[in-house]
């Protein structure tokens, strides 16, 4: 919501995208629904099921890419087969201080929290959530969670390095 609450109306019409099977896209196409504004969404061909109807029941129309294509339209910030304002689901500090306002969540639900576990993509989220965990809860430990079939964290981190993870 972050993102396109910000944007001016110009900006809103012809409709947002991103690309994500996940809690990015969900997000964006709730936010575009909000305000009234088509939402497309690339997504990996390989995405589960689920995530895809879950997308597709916020109103946002699906396109189908290869992790390729998808991870080449995060690098550049745009593709030619979407249109309208692309919503980068990680390289926006809009969006991760969006994502910040959980952390502000847990804190306030959980006071003495003292971990938090989350999922980790593209790092938005989670990026989000330990960056205003940080500023008020130092303390806080960061646990990131990804899956093994797809964890570029893990071996980047293994490498010393940001490596493109191969599939």
């Amino acid at each position: 919501h972050n993102v396109i609450r910000q944007l001016r109306r110009e900006a809103l019409r012809d409709g947002v995208w991103t690309v994500s099977a996940g809690n990015a896209a969900q997000g964006v196409a709730l936010a575009a629904r909000h305000a009234g504004v088509p939402c497309s969404v690339m997504v990996m061909d390989t995405a589960p099921a689920t995530k895809v109807a879950a997308i597709k029941r916020l109103g946002a129309s699906i396109v189908t890419a290869t992790y390729d294509e998808c991870w080449a339209t995060v690098e550049t910030h745009r593709s030619s087969r979407m249109h309208g304002f692309f919503v980068h689901p990680f390289d926006d500090d809009r969006f991760m201080a969006g994502n910040g306002t959980i952390g502000l969540e847990i804190v306030e639900d959980l006071p003495g929290v003292d971990a938090v576990v989350g999922a980790v993509g593209g790092g938005g989220l989670l990026g989000g959530i330990g960056a205003a965990l940080h500023e008020i809860r130092p303390d806080v430990r960061i646990v990131a969670a990804e899956p093994e079939t797809a964890a570029p964290l893990a071996a980047s981190l293994k490498a010393g390095r940001a490596i493109v993870f191969e599939l």
